[in-house]
Order: structure tokens, then sequence, then C-alpha cells
């Protein structure tokens, strides 16, 4: 499926008809839908991830004793 979209996305038409062989508008309409919702939780869940710090290691509660008896 990707692969079809990145073939869509240069100019490729038999890609779009391989992706949504849609009957109708309303069909249509669906699908760009739920491809739009599909989007906007990506987007929340990452933006959710980075503001609890993804990435970063979590420092243990001895860690933070030490490092506040050192100085």
């Amino acid at each position: 499926m990707t692969a079809l979209l990145h073939d869509w996305r240069r100019g490729d038409r038999a890609a779009l008809d391989q992706l949504v062989p849609i009957a109708d508008r309303a069909h249509f309409f669906a699908i760009a839908g739920r491809t739009m919702r599909q989007i906007l939780v990506d987007h929340a869940r990452r933006r959710g991830r980075d503001k609890r710090g993804s990435g970063d290691r979590p420092v243990t509660l001895d860690e933070d004793v030490i490092a506040s008896c050192e100085s």
C-alpha cells in the first residue's frame, strides 16, 4: 500500500485506481475521512510521546538521592 501511495504521489494514476477503486463520491469521502482520522491520531500520539520525554533515560530514585547528596 505504501508503494502505491508513493507511486500515486509521483503522478501514477493507475496507482490511485488500485488504492481507491471507489464506486461513487460517498465512498471516496468515507475513505478520505478515515484516512484523515488516522493521520490525526498518529500525530496526536507522536505529540504525546514527545511531550512525555520520549527517548529520555528514566532516572531512578537512587540516582536522585546520590546526586542530591553529592551537591
